[in-house]
């Protein structure tokens, strides 16, 4: 397990990661964690999706997520535009690959005490930090973020 993620979890719940019991849920809440991110992205968007995806990038964009962790979204404001490309693409090969698994029917364990407003936090901690990509990085330069949440079959788990 990732430390960064055991500290947090330690820290915002008081318990460790061992001690907090987890609860299954759909990855359709692993897409509304990542969600958020959209609207951060937003305005830097235009310059983001002219950037190349760069390996070289992943590490100042695993120390952005920490940042974001420890300050929330103002920590982006100064982070190189190489981080900001390696962020989008994990977001949204990740966003991909939950929507997958969720038409699927497979599910995911989050931890149980976990509130609405950690999940953001946590999605970020537990899949995008030091994420592989499941597939290359594609050219996003055509890209669009889609302005409201994907119009999916409500079904009860």
């Amino acid at each position: 397990m990732k430390p960064e993620l055991e500290d947090w979890i330690l820290s915002e719940t008081g318990k460790s990661l061992d001690e907090t019991p987890p609860k299954r849920v759909s990855f359709w809440k692993v897409v509304e964690g990542l969600w958020p991110l959209n609207e951060i992205f937003r305005p830097q968007f235009e310059a983001i999706r002219s950037i190349k995806y760069r390996a070289r990038s992943e590490k100042a964009a695993d120390d952005a997520i920490l940042a974001f962790i420890q300050s929330g979204p103002d920590a982006w404001n100064d982070i190189p535009h190489g981080a900001w490309r390696v962020l989008l693409e994990r977001q949204s090969q990740m966003i991909g690959t939950a929507i997958a698994n969720e038409a699927a029917g497979e599910m995911t364990v989050i931890p149980a005490s976990l509130r609405d407003d950690q999940l953001t936090p946590f999605v970020m901690l537990f899949w995008l930090l030091r994420m592989r990509l499941p597939f290359p990085a594609e050219n996003r330069s055509g890209f669009e973020l889609p302005s409201s949440m994907p119009d999916l079959p409500l079904r009860q788990h």
